[in-house]
């Protein structure tokens, strides 16, 4: 988004380290739903689809932007898959009526766990508007 409101490439690049370290990081699931803090010496087992909108939804926007664009176009088409597999997403009149199941909010605080959060599904929203408007060959932004 900085690259977008500023053209100054030095955000670009910033995002694209971003991006190239959480997608080559070795604790990385298959599925690309990473674990809450996948760094961690005691690593927690807990899924964070929230981390994985956010992922993807940004992903979608900086694939347009960088020359790698393909790549982060392919996983961030694989998170939202992920996300919206059984695994992930809830059943229409379920999980108190939100989308995705499996967010986390703060593991160390025992607070928000494996449950739902409004910003999961805001950002896993943007990102599957994202990859539509991109599928059909539609501009998301225009870069200054």
């Amino acid at each position: 988004m900085m690259y977008r409101e500023t053209g100054d490439r030095k955000y670009l690049q910033h995002a694209e380290k971003i991006a190239d370290f959480l997608l080559s990081h070795p604790n990385m699931p298959e599925d690309m739903i990473p674990y809450w803090d996948y760094s961690a010496p005691e690593r927690s087992k807990m899924r964070d689809a929230s981390a994985a909108a956010v992922m993807a939804s940004a992903l979608m926007e900086l694939s347009t932007y960088s020359a790698r664009g393909k790549k982060y176009f392919e996983a961030g088409e694989k998170q939202l898959k992920s996300l919206s597999s059984p695994a992930y997403l809830a059943k229409p009149g379920t999980h108190k009526n939100f989308i995705l199941m499996h967010a986390t909010g703060n593991l160390l605080r025992n607070s928000e766990l494996d449950g739902a959060l409004s910003y999961a599904d805001y950002y896993y929203m943007e990102g599957l508007l994202r990859y539509l408007r991109l599928i059909n060959g539609k501009e998301l932004y225009k870069v200054i």
